[in-house]
């Protein structure tokens, strides 16, 4: 307590000075003004009041208004503010309370009364403030969080569904990846490709949220997003081959790493699920065509896409498309695929 200020507002001097003298007996500190305006301007150069006690009736500008201002500004819309007063009318109380006032003290001063309503309200400030840095603290150890997970997880812990929630969804996925990876982080010094990595995927996850899609994972040099429509898939990975033309472009001219990309899109049922145990959970996505659009991936064209025939079809079978019969990594069947170079994907583009 002996930390709050305290600013005490009347129009007559001795009035302040016996209430000012008084919170200073039992350790407050205090701020004194004689007028309305000059009570402003106390507010406006003095940083952490914690209370102001404010008469009613004052000339020029009376406490009512001065209240009202004080309210109306975002600074100092949350002092508590004790409104005292002569005037007994019930009108007049309920106008203090009206404008934001917390409480109301009547003239003559009763001293006990006086401490108890500062000190409660002197309380509920510190309490008050205490909550907004602790808020504020758990909003930026949210925004942290949410760098660190994909968006449907976000949402999961937003509900406070710790549960294992499985929801079965007909979703195009795609997957990425950096050709010959391997060999350019023997050759380049860690912090300067953790360097170059971090804004090719910043591009990637830039163009994919454009998209409305969603970067469930990242994978080393891989990224793995899903979106729920194909044609936003497909616009996503023509848009992410084009722009990364250019962004090699620029490396180059720096005499930094070029990174040639791989994309593969599958499309079909998914099982989206919340998967773990107590101790650690993690939004997940499973599927014949989730490791399907991961060995699209590693065969699809340098700078190009390669896609099963579900997403073809869905995205309305563009002539630029190359077919394929493959048998993908780990498949017994043969599978359609259809793939488009990056020749072909600056043409489409170029038309659309």
């Amino acid at each position: 307590m002996s930390k709050s200020l305290i600013l005490v507002v009347d129009d007559i001097l001795d009035n302040t000075i016996i209430v000012a003298e008084t919170l200073e007996a039992f350790g407050y500190s205090t701020l004194t003004a004689t007028s309305g305006k000059q009570a402003l301007a106390v507010v406006n150069d003095t940083v952490n009041i914690d209370l102001i006690i404010l008469d009613i009736m004052m000339p020029d500008m009376d406490g009512l208004e001065v209240c009202r201002h004080l309210k109306a500004n975002a600074d100092t819309k949350d002092i508590p503010i004790v409104f005292m007063s002569s005037l007994t009318d019930t009108k007049f109380i309920v106008d203090g309370f009206q404008a934001g006032g917390v409480d109301y003290i009547s003239k003559p001063f009763n001293i006990s009364e006086v401490l108890a309503r500062v000190k409660t309200h002197i309380t509920l400030r510190q309490q008050h403030k205490q909550l907004q840095d602790q808020y504020a603290e758990i909003e930026q150890l949210q925004q942290t969080i949410r760098k660190f997970i994909s968006k449907n997880t976000w949402l999961n812990i937003q509900e406070n569904n710790a549960e294992i929630v499985r929801t079965y969804e007909i979703m195009t996925l795609m997957f990425t990846d950096i050709a010959d990876f391997t060999a350019i982080s023997e050759k380049v010094e860690p912090q300067l490709l953790i360097e170059d990595l971090t804004s090719y995927m910043e591009l990637l996850t830039t163009i994919i949220h454009k998209h409305h899609g969603q970067v469930d994972k990242f994978l080393g040099d891989g990224l793995f997003a899903f979106f729920k429509e194909a044609s936003d898939a497909k616009h996503a990975a023509f848009e992410i081959q084009n722009a990364l033309t250019n962004f090699n472009y620029h490396q180059q001219d720096k005499d930094k790493i070029q990174f040639l990309t791989r994309i593969g899109l599958a499309t079909g049922a998914i099982l989206q699920a919340i998967f773990g145990f107590d101790e650690r959970l993690e939004h997940t996505l499973i599927g014949d065509r989730v490791n399907t659009a991961a060995r699209l991936q590693s065969e699809a064209p340098l700078g190009g896409v390669l896609m099963d025939e579900l997403t073809y079809l869905a995205i309305g079978q563009p002539d630029v498309a190359d077919k394929y019969e493959i048998t993908l990594k780990g498949k017994s069947d043969i599978e359609l695929a259809y793939a488009i170079s990056p020749e072909a994907i600056g043409k489409f583009l170029n038309v659309s």
